[in-house]
């Protein structure tokens, strides 16, 4: 109907213009034109006809027919727009279409689905709501539970009212009863009617309790129901050191699970000696993780080791522990083992030592043999006395365990080992000095074997052993034949503050000159040992060897070297003295040496002084010959003497 009626509307406009189209386009003339028209030659006027579009033209508020000739402002028809209503947004005449505001107007009324509520706009056409929101339900009882039958609760929302119900599952009253498997626990039914039901199920909560050594027990520790064992499982420790269960605390120990019975001493063999296995006992269980250990008993606990020691000595000993997941790791039982040095026969406990003047760590006493049994290996043994409180001359009884071998794997076993006491006389190389007895009953004469004894000698100083020559009265040589201590037993050795008995050759003395020449004299030791000819050189020179003598005397006293020497028969040779003098040595300058020369043959002897040259004889039979050299200490200086050397040289 709205169409058809704008069509009629917009028809009759143009049929108007149609029908005054001419007129509106004539022009009136002016009076003065119409007269003189008029007074001159009357004329019909131009007429000019307006044109407008069919169409229509429009802007915000009107519609207008726009003229199509050369007068473009013209307007045709010019009308507002015509609407049915506020609405509507197109016009009936011109079809402009307007841009309409909306004001929404929303009911006051509430409009709601199962979830939300909101007010709805009251023009029918608008979609927009306001105040959209979620019920906000109230909840009360509505029927309340029973057996079988839950609970249903009745909702109003508190903003719009609307109502709404729910029911509450597993509200109903049931028969219920506590069931539990090894990770949780939770309720059950147990009444008729439906299948069984479940709530509340958590997972338990567990506590451990130590069983034995091995094991505890894993039991539930849940306020729900009675505590029930789930199981029983091995001890859990961090680690082998680990004393304590990192679950149930059970706290481990090795005690009681080794120990040592008695361990018997082994002898050194040259080889590792482990004890043996009857000497301790292990659990069974923890047997394949110990091993024997063993360290010196000066060491430290970090010097154990599962190798067997091989040489003697005292030894910590213990069954260890090397720990799992099971037993501790760690020291199980302690005990002593001794690895005796092995016995090496010594056939005499008598000895004698050389020693200088002065403390020593040990006095090597005599070398012995032994075999090592592992490999029959043969080895020497030097048998050393403890030095520390025996460095003066003297004789002395040593306890045996201050006796011992230079290797600790061997001890000395002697021939009679129930005799705890050692002889031993250390000597020195000090000058000796001896001091003959002043009564002729300690003189006997033995004329058929030309030997003397003289008893009650007291040894003054230094050490005298059988063959060394001693120098006395009239400087001639005597070498000591034989001894013995007039505390009794003959001696090859005598000491500082022995007593002895010395047995010599008569040496040219007559029975009626002995008492003269011996009797309450002091003699003194020769050091024969240190000269000694060597053989002829190219021009028949045979000389000594160039020695230095480290014997520190007293001043005022004489040192003596003897040599004997011999001159073939038919021969005759000189002995040329080289003397090699140093300034500081405190034995003086060669004015002070002295020579005697003792002829075996004739018992004469011959002295000399200074850098003498000497003459011998051999003899139809050839002669033999000792020659003494006397040094004289006349001032402190070095203790050194020498060097020097003679030689013989043939005429």
């Amino acid at each position: 109907m709205k169409h058809n009626t704008k069509f009629k509307i917009l028809m009759m406009p143009a049929f108007v213009s149609f029908c005054f189209g001419v007129a509106s386009c004539g022009e009136k003339p002016s009076s003065s034109e119409s007269e003189t028209k008029t007074t001159t030659k009357t004329e019909t006027p131009s007429i000019h006809t307006h044109t407008f579009a069919s169409g229509w033209s429009n802007n915000e508020t009107e519609h207008w027919h726009a003229a199509t000739c050369e007068h473009t402002t013209l307007k045709d028809g010019v009308a507002p727009h015509v609407y049915d209503d506020d609405k509507d947004a197109t016009c009936n005449v011109c079809g402009y279409t307007r841009t309409i505001v909306h004001v929404h107007e929303f009911e006051t009324s509430w409009t709601t689905n199962e979830t939300e509520h909101w007010h709805k706009c009251k023009d029918s056409d608008c979609t927009e709501n306001s105040s959209l929101g979620n019920h906000e339900f109230v909840w009360s009882e509505k029927t309340p539970a029973g057996f079988h039958v839950d609970k249903v609760e009745k909702g109003t929302c508190s903003v719009c009212s609307y109502e709404t119900s729910r029911t509450i599952e597993n509200t109903a009253t049931h028969e219920w009863t506590w069931a539990y498997d090894p990770e949780k626990h939770y309720e059950q039914t147990t009444c008729e009617g439906h299948d069984t039901m479940y709530r509340n199920e958590a997972e338990h909560t567990f506590r451990y309790e130590s069983q034995d050594e091995f094991k505890h027990g894993k039991f539930t520790d849940c306020e729900e129901h009675a505590s029930i064992l789930i199981g029983q499982f091995d001890h859990v420790f961090e680690n082998p050191d680990s004393t304590d269960c990192s679950l149930c605390g059970y706290k481990r120990t090795l005690a009681g699970k080794a120990s040592f019975k008695t361990i018997t001493p082994a002898t050194y063999r040259g080889e590792p000696l482990a004890i043996p296995t009857n000497s301790y006992q292990i659990d069974a269980g923890i047997a394949p993780l110990c091993e024997i250990q063993y360290k010196k008993e000066a060491e430290d606990a970090s010097s154990y080791t599962n190798v067997a020691p091989t040489d003697a000595g005292m030894y910590d000993v213990r069954i260890y522990n090397r720990g799992s997941s099971t037993y501790l790791k760690g020291e199980l039982a302690t005990a002593k083992y001794e690895i005796k040095p092995l016995g090496v026969k010594v056939n005499t406990i008598d000895f004698s030592a050389l020693v200088p003047n002065m403390v020593v760590d040990y006095i090597e006493l005599m070398e012995v043999e032994a075999t090592i049994p592992a490999t029959n290996e043969k080895i020497t043994l030097t048998l050393l006395l403890d030095g520390e409180d025996y460095s003066a001359a003297g004789r002395y009884k040593v306890p045996v365990e201050k006796v011992y071998f230079n290797l600790s794997n061997f001890t000395p076993r002697y021939l009679n080992p129930s005799q705890a006491i050692v002889s031993v006389v250390i000597y020195d190389r000090a000058a000796l000095s001896v001091t003959t007895s002043t009564s002729e009953d300690d003189f006997e004469v033995d004329n058929l074997n030309q030997l003397i004894t003289i008893s009650n000698v007291h040894v003054d100083a230094g050490t005298l052993r059988t063959n060394d020559i001693i120098v006395g009265t009239g400087e001639f040589p005597m070498r000591v034949k034989l001894m013995s201590l007039s505390a009794g037993g003959q001696t090859s050795l005598v000491t500082k503050g022995d007593v002895v008995d010395i047995t010599i050759p008569l040496a040219g003395f007559s029975s009626t000159s002995y008492k003269e020449k011996l009797m309450g004299k002091t003699f003194v030791k020769a050091h024969a040992e240190t000269l000694v000819f060597g053989e002829p050189k190219a021009d028949g020179r045979r000389y000594t060897n160039s020695s230095t003598i480290n014997l520190d005397i007293p001043v005022g006293e004489s040192i003596y070297f003897i040599m004997d020497f011999t001159v073939p028969a038919g021969e005759r040779q000189d002995m040329f003295i080289q003397w090699s003098y140093q300034t500081d040595n405190g034995y003086g300058d060669a004015t002070n040496n002295v020579y005697y020369t003792y002829n075996h043959r004739t018992k004469e002897n011959k002295t000399a002084t200074g850098n003498a040259t000497l003459d011998f004889h051999g003899g139809s039979s050839g002669t033999d010959y000792t020659f003494v050299f006397k040094k004289k200490r006349l001032t402190n200086g070095r203790t050194d003497i020498g060097p020097f050397s003679f030689y013989l040289l043939p005429r």
